[in-house]
């Protein structure tokens, strides 16, 4: 069985830091992005590969709504 993976999508590099710690520990596989502009673009590149997402609601440009 394969791990699932995780994007984790936060303008702040700590909070991503630590979701990544927290989740890897737990047999996930962990994808980060530092923006929404980043973390659609790593969805359009990731052809479905991604099972879940956590995603920051107020970020500066493309909020997590």
């Amino acid at each position: 069985m394969s791990k699932a993976t995780i994007l984790c999508v936060d303008d702040e590099p700590g909070i991503l830091k630590s979701l990544e710690r927290c989740l890897f520990m737990g047999g996930y596989s962990v994808v980060k992005a530092l923006g929404g502009d980043e973390g659609i673009g790593i969805l359009q590149g990731t052809a479905g590969s991604i099972d879940l997402m956590i995603i920051d609601q107020r970020m500066p440009g493309i909020g997590g709504d």
